[in-house]
């Protein structure tokens, strides 16, 4: 299962990784290049939806995934997930979480950022401001200092800072509306995970969705704004277990299950959830990915100029936590 973010990070998946990986499922949460604790830095080409599903795909190539896939979007992640189930074959199942639907984007916090003036002028300092202030809004419930320092670390970063402007100014809401026809035609299993409290993304646009596109089904979380899995993380884990026909039985990538390979280019940090929901640290710096004891090397994904390839990390790099 591959989990993508949207103007957040990856940290929005990590309440939920160690259950959905007791579960049996095999759990990626992916931090694009420019967020998180990522390398790189994004432009506003390399920003939009379909740029963002390409390095997907180029990642899912990396691990060598086969089979069957589940795909789950947060946000404007969300986007990113529609276009690959409209797109990649192997995505059977997709998961959406208070994602962008139809025309519910760019919200007025968002789309300001597409003029060029307003983004180029923009400070590290001003951003991560205005961070903090949706940071109230997506969750209902108090944060301390310690963990609003947490969920706000990245936009310290000049680099991360200008990645998530250069987000904000590709967000266009023809990248989704150009992809019903084509989701209503695949008829994905769809879960979308709402809470119901949002004010960014009104659940009134996934009523509609689970109304319109077959196999889709909507899971309300009471009380939860934006960030469900922040707010009631127990509640959205026992919405994806429940009885619809979402979840493939588990799928081990490889006879000796892709839980057992590293993949990590840069600096990254990677770390595995077992069964037991511990985080486990793994070894890293890794040029290539290599079976544990061997030298076997495989597939990386490509690099387009200065920007980084995917790592398995905990913060940053491609994977922010990888769950088996």
């Amino acid at each position: 299962m591959l989990l993508v973010h949207g103007t957040f990070w990856s940290r929005v998946w990590e309440p939920v990784l160690a259950d959905l990986a007791a579960a049996g499922r095999e759990v990626f949460a992916l931090d694009f290049p420019g967020f998180g604790a990522s390398g790189g830095r994004l432009t506003r080409d390399e920003a939009t939806v379909p740029a963002l599903a390409g390095w997907a795909r180029r990642f899912l190539e990396a691990l060598g995934a086969d089979g069957s896939l589940a795909v789950g979007g947060h946000d404007i992640g969300g986007a990113v997930a529609q276009h690959l189930a409209a797109w990649q074959p192997s995505v059977e199942r997709l998961v959406l979480m208070n994602s962008v639907l139809y025309d519910s984007w760019p919200v007025p916090a968002v789309e300001r950022f597409r003029a060029p003036a307003v983004a180029d002028a923009v400070t590290v300092d001003e951003l991560l401001g205005a961070r903090a202030q949706s940071l109230v809004k997506a969750i209902a419930r108090p944060l301390d200092d310690a963990e609003r320092a947490a969920w706000l670390k990245p936009w310290h970063d000049e680099d991360r800072v200008r990645s998530w402007i250069a987000m904000a100014g590709a967000a266009d809401a023809r990248y989704t509306l150009e992809l019903m026809d084509r989701l209503r035609e695949r008829a994905v299993p769809t879960l979308l995970i709402w809470g119901e409290q949002d004010e960014f993304q009104l659940i009134s646009f996934a009523e509609r969705y689970a109304a319109e596109v077959p196999g889709a089904h909507l899971a309300r979380v009471s009380g939860a704004r934006h960030i469900p899995t922040a707010d009631e993380p127990r509640l959205v884990v026992a919405a994806s277990e429940r009885p619809w026909p979402i979840w493939p039985d588990p799928v081990c990538w490889s006879s000796a299950c892709e839980s057992r390979w590293v993949v990590a280019v840069g600096t990254v940090v990677a770390t595995r959830a077992s069964a037991r929901g511990r985080l486990t640290p793994l070894p890293w710096p890794m040029r290539r990915r290599t079976r544990p004891g061997t030298s076997t090397p495989a597939r990386s994904a490509d690099a387009r100029g200065s920007m980084p390839t995917f790592g398995l990390c905990r913060r940053g790099v491609g994977i922010a936590l990888w769950a088996r």
